[in-house]
């Protein structure tokens, strides 16, 4: 089926992404370099094997980022607005992952870019995307954050218990490769890591690590950005 390859195709998006993002200040070889390690680690692997959401909500986080850094000062203003939409795709695709719209006031003001018209276009883009969305769920469901919040939203369709029952059993449901769980539990023993946050806390300390040795304005948003996405992704519904 065309859908077992939308994740892997999202995987090589990504890699590309990074290319570019860091491309512009580590050069080539490192970009390639950073590039491979995404495509390859572990995590990624075993996304690209299931039909989970999470690819895709990554790589509009990417896009946003990527497209931000590479504007010129005179395009920043379009630039954030379509950064704002692809952050309220991201929001809409997974909740936690719209932390990325707050991942590009940060980047812009380490590189010394942020001003009130910028952040006023990104917003803009965010909410053109998001509000039509959170308004057609709070009319279908009564709860526009459905299926979350539902301890605030009252909603006659879910409830906490069968979110968390619904998260148990997610890669039940929509596994592709059934060894791909086995051959990541194993990673996880190897590296000493009993949970998948408590791994992908040790994953991201290496690109923080790499990035913080480098002095180029870029490279200190990059830093930031990431440092504020996984603040975010931490603190988030799974």
């Amino acid at each position: 089926a065309a859908t077992r390859w939308f994740n892997p195709f999202l995987a090589v998006f990504m890699a590309v992404q990074v290319y570019r993002i860091l491309g512009g200040f580590m050069g080539r070889r490192w970009a390639v370099v950073a590039a491979v390690l995404l495509a390859t680690n572990p995590y990624m692997v075993r996304q690209v094997a299931t039909a989970k959401n999470d690819m895709l909500a990554a790589s509009m986080a990417l896009s946003v980022l990527a497209l931000v850094l590479s504007a010129g000062k005179g395009r920043l203003v379009p630039a954030c607005t379509v950064a704002g939409m692809l952050s309220g795709g991201a929001f809409v695709t997974k909740y936690n992952a719209g932390v990325v719209l707050t991942a590009v006031p940060v980047s812009l003001a380490v590189m010394g870019r942020l001003n009130a018209g910028r952040v006023s276009a990104l917003l803009a883009g965010f909410a053109a995307v998001t509000i039509p969305f959170l308004m057609r769920n709070g009319l279908m469901t009564g709860n526009p954050l459905f299926p979350f919040a539902s301890s605030l939203f009252s909603s006659p369709f879910f409830s906490e218990t069968a979110r968390d029952q619904l998260h148990t059993n997610m890669y039940v449901v929509t596994l592709q490769d059934p060894g791909a769980i086995s051959r990541w539990q194993s990673v996880k023993s190897a590296v000493g890591a009993g949970s998948d946050e408590s791994f992908m806390r040790w994953l991201a300390l290496l690109p923080c690590a790499f990035l913080a040795a480098w002095r180029a304005p870029q490279a200190r948003a990059v830093l930031a950005s990431l440092l504020v996405m996984l603040a975010g992704w931490m603190v988030g519904p799974p």
